[in-house]
């Protein structure tokens, strides 16, 4: 067997192991691919059974549809959704890590969240297309604003400033925050 046969069959096993474990992760940068791995993989979850899943995130963020997407998920699933941030939750990813079960959500001590705006870097066209993508982009930062301000009980206008520039918390400090309930240790 080559290399590459060899490292495909260890991810399968790996991830069917720790799907059997209830435990997702949602590392990179969550793409269309991600989302309906991560979604696909939830809902098949909640099918078998509702005790608790596990949602581990290591990401850079997004596209912001593909990630509401599986935050609309996984408000809506029987099951409690556990989040825990192993590494980093930048951008549209601390949504995630924000949207698990109130007391469930987490992050190892060392983890960094970053909160900032919401982007996009594919956009191009006529001058009118452009004034439309900015309208909906702009639609799009004032829902994550709400959908944030709500899960970690802040002002709108506080989550609206604190995203303006990169905002770089640790663990700890997201606890303070309210982006996650507790820290591990």
């Amino acid at each position: 067997m080559n290399e590459t046969v060899l490292n495909e069959t260890y991810e399968k096993n790996l991830s069917d192991r720790l799907l059997k474990e209830r435990k997702i992760m949602a590392f990179g940068r969550l793409d269309e691919k991600a989302a309906e791995k991560i979604i696909a993989s939830m809902l098949y979850l909640d099918s078998v059974g509702h005790e608790p899943i596990t949602l581990y995130i290591n990401s850079t963020g997004g596209f912001e549809t593909e990630v509401l997407g599986i935050y609309d998920v996984m408000r809506h699933l029987d099951s409690p959704v556990e989040t825990i941030c192993a590494g980093k939750a930048h951008g549209i990813s601390a949504l995630l890590l924000a949207g698990g079960t109130k007391g469930r959500r987490k992050a190892y001590a060392n983890s960094e969240v970053m909160l900032n705006q919401v982007g996009r870097d594919r956009t191009f066209g006529q001058a009118s297309d452009i004034e439309l993508e900015t309208a909906h982009l702009l639609e799009t930062k004032a829902r994550v604003i709400s959908l944030l301000a709500a899960l970690c009980n802040r002002s709108e206008d506080q989550i609206h400033a604190d995203m303006e520039r990169k905002y770089w918390l640790y663990a700890e400090q997201a606890k303070d925050y309210g982006l996650i309930d507790q820290v591990i240790e």
